[in-house]
């Protein structure tokens, strides 16, 4: 048993950041209440994120064609944040900026990727998987020819 407690002493612990995300889609109705993403860290290490916004050109289609909202020419919202950091027991709501009421109802989505990766001291670093982990969320804004139906 004393065997196995030393053993667990030199296991390396990595402390990770757990994101919750509340609403994964929701819809922005023209002249409706402002909206936020609400982004929470449930885990025990801080949660460094970028955050990339990007224009869906064929909602429901397989694979979509997406966009960076840099590469639109007038985005009709806007998240005005790049990167955020989220730290353990904290949750953040992050503004969704309506610039204008689109004519046809548009799709953005949302991702924030986290930041860092593993790594460890004395371990041959080729060891460690990468992993990419993207929580995402889905924003249908409604155009002004579709706010009667």
């Amino acid at each position: 048993m004393a065997l196995l407690l030393g053993l667990l002493a030199l296991t390396p612990v990595y402390a990770a950041g757990v994101l919750s995300v509340a609403n994964t889609v929701f819809t922005l109705m023209p002249q409706g209440r402002p909206a936020a993403i609400s982004v929470s860290n449930n885990g025990d290490a801080p949660l460094y994120l970028d955050v990339v916004q990007q224009r869906v050109l064929n909602p429901g289609e397989l694979p979509e064609r997406r966009v960076a909202i840099q590469n639109v020419p007038q985005p009709d919202l806007l998240i005005p944040l790049k990167q955020l950091v989220v730290h353990p027991g904290q949750t953040r709501k992050i503004p969704v900026n309506v610039i204008f009421t689109p004519p046809h109802t548009t799709v953005w989505r949302v991702a924030f990727r986290q930041r860092e990766a593993l790594s460890g001291t004395g371990v041959d670093s080729a060891s460690f998987v990468k992993l990419s982990v993207s929580y995402g969320v889905l924003i249908y804004h409604i155009g002004t020819s579709e706010k009667g139906s």
